[in-house]
């Protein structure tokens, strides 16, 4: 799923929550309130909007939230790897 109001309604079912490195400071602050009470976290990707539109085919997206447990840890694998021990997911 993509953008605020999609990943939101699907908190539940999301394995992992990315965001871009422009999102804007509200939607950040709203997007984390809304996690910290879901018992989840996000992890911010250093890729602007435009650059994960272009990913996944879409306009332009400040949050992705990927539901399919095996595409999740496959993606949180490969961005600890990117990362070098970095972000935490």
């Amino acid at each position: 799923t993509y953008g605020f109001d999609m990943v939101t309604e699907n908190l539940p079912g999301t394995q992992i929550i990315f965001t871009a490195s422009d999102l804007s400071d509200r939607t950040r602050k709203s997007l984390n309130v809304l996690l910290s009470n879901a018992g989840k976290k996000s992890t911010s990707l250093p890729f602007t909007m435009a650059q994960l539109a272009a990913a996944i085919g879409t306009k332009p997206t400040g949050i992705i939230g990927i539901t399919e447990k095996g595409f999740a840890a496959l993606l949180a694998e490969e961005f600890k790897k990117m990362n070098a021990g970095g972000t935490q997911l």
